[in-house]
């Protein structure tokens, strides 16, 4: 696990994706600021999937 957590670290290192002086707290959602989720990426597949299963039947 400690290769994975490498690898992780530095793809989402600040350095790479931010600008110089803002860490990822700055941008965490709260209740002044709303950022999109990384979460809110898996609300698609199973709605792609019940939209298959519709399709399906309906052919």
């Amino acid at each position: 696990m400690g290769i994975l957590s490498n690898i992780s670290s530095a793809f989402w290192s600040p350095d790479v994706w931010l600008p110089p002086n803002i860490t990822w707290d700055n941008i965490a959602p709260n209740s002044d600021n709303k950022y999109a989720d990384y979460r809110h990426l898996w609300y698609p597949l199973p709605m792609s999937l019940g939209l298959l299963v519709i399709r399906y039947c309906l052919e």
